[in-house]
């Protein structure tokens, strides 16, 4: 599997792939992504901005998700908890989707795997992600992979503006 930047061309298979999710995460009553939000429009802006990433089977997009590092509006407060790192610079991850058929072969694994290691390769010393409180597969996923639950944060702007979600930070030793 190949990690890389999205391109352009990436745009209409990340965009199907938003999809698709949304139908998953409805399907188990779930009420994230279902306003439209994210859709090939965020794809292609994040292409635009450098923070879109993909993984890339055999020509094929399987996940793909955005690596933010110039902080996060929407993590600028947090209630009922802390941040791990308050204060000190991280990267934080958005829209992570697996392909359906892909879920389950680990290809979360290694998508944690390479956001771990651009994050400490940018000497950062934490990566901050959020969900909605009833996406259980995405928080045990989280859970799985090291991230801890730091507490509510709350949306800025978009058509989930002040929505709730619960932030989580995964921490380690910056060398």
């Amino acid at each position: 599997m190949i990690f890389r930047h999205s391109r352009p061309e990436d745009v209409p298979q990340i965009a199907a792939l938003f999809d698709a999710a949304r139908v998953s995460m409805a399907a188990l009553g779930i009420d994230q992504w279902q306003r439209g939000v994210p859709s090939g429009d965020n794809a292609a802006e994040d292409v635009m901005q450098g923070i879109g990433r993909v993984a890339e089977e055999d020509g094929v997009i399987v996940a793909a998700y955005s690596f933010l590092t110039d902080g996060e509006r929407d993590y600028d407060q947090i209630f009922d908890g802390a941040w791990q790192t308050d204060g000190t610079p991280y990267a934080a991850v958005h829209r992570v989707t697996v392909a359906q058929h892909w879920r389950g072969r680990g290809v979360s694994t290694q998508m944690m795997e390479q956001i771990f290691a651009e994050a400490r390769a940018g000497g950062f010393a934490s990566v901050r992600i959020d969900t909605h409180e009833g996406n259980i597969p995405m928080r045990r996923m989280l859970e799985k992979h090291g991230f801890v639950y730091c507490g509510i944060i709350y949306l800025h702007g978009g058509p989930d503006d002040g929505a709730k979600r619960v932030g989580y930070e995964k921490v380690w030793e910056v060398q």
